[in-house]
């Protein structure tokens, strides 16, 4: 009798200790983001974000080819990195996407294929406005990478959406700097405010959103 319920005991005890591993083990794949938590909205400024980097570096490789000028061809490689960073969380979280298969201006998107022909014929006019150009695509990314942080719900896709908009405040005050050299006029916003555009030209630009998930 006592042997049968050592056995018992030590049965349980094995049992036990499974299910106390089990838990142990749980929480950390619980708090894994999937797929799925990602919502529908987050999943699509996701990839638009990742079409508006590859944008921008399809035009900046054109518009160097058009007018040799040195800080399109820079800014394009810093492009590839942020799109990359793009595609790879596109792939942590099981988005698909053949945007890194597409040639140079070529998006799948007829949004996208038309604002780059327009883009680069505009940028083609002239080299002032080949920078011009680059000045109201960072514009863009900024305004729409702000949004980006504010509503996304994951810390990891907020991490890299600040480092873009990091970027872009570099690339924008770039291109202003090339403007104002070539022109010597104080450049003037073409999609922020005055004030937006003062913000991220002393440095102080909102790098910061909600803290969320990862």
């Amino acid at each position: 009798m006592k042997t049968i319920t050592k056995i018992l005991l030590l049965s349980l005890a094995f049992a036990l200790a499974a299910v106390g591993l089990s838990a142990v083990v749980a929480p950390a794949s619980a708090q894994t983001d999937t797929p799925e938590d990602l919502s529908e909205a987050e999943r699509a400024t996701l990839l638009r974000m990742a079409a508006e980097e590859k944008l921008a570096h399809d035009v900046y490789l054109a518009l160097y080819e058009k007018w040799d000028t040195a800080p399109f061809q820079r800014i394009a490689r810093s492009e590839t990195h942020h799109f990359n960073q793009m595609s790879a969380l596109l792939g942590d979280y099981g988005i698909s996407s053949d945007l890194d298969q597409l040639a140079e201006g070529e998006f799948g998107d007829p949004e996208f294929d038309q604002l780059y022909d327009d883009l680069v014929a505009r940028g083609s006019e002239s080299e002032e406005e080949a920078l011009r150009v680059g000045a109201y695509i960072e514009e863009l990314d900024i305004l729409d990478l702000e949004k980006a942080i504010v509503e996304s719900t994951h810390a990891d896709v907020q991490r890299a959406y600040r480092r873009l908009l990091m970027g872009s405040t570099m690339h924008l005050n770039a291109f202003v700097r090339g403007l104002e050299n070539l022109t010597n006029e104080v450049y003037e916003p073409q999609v922020m405010t005055p004030e937006k555009l003062e913000t991220y030209q002393t440095g102080r630009g909102p790098m910061r959103g909600c803290r969320g998930r990862r």
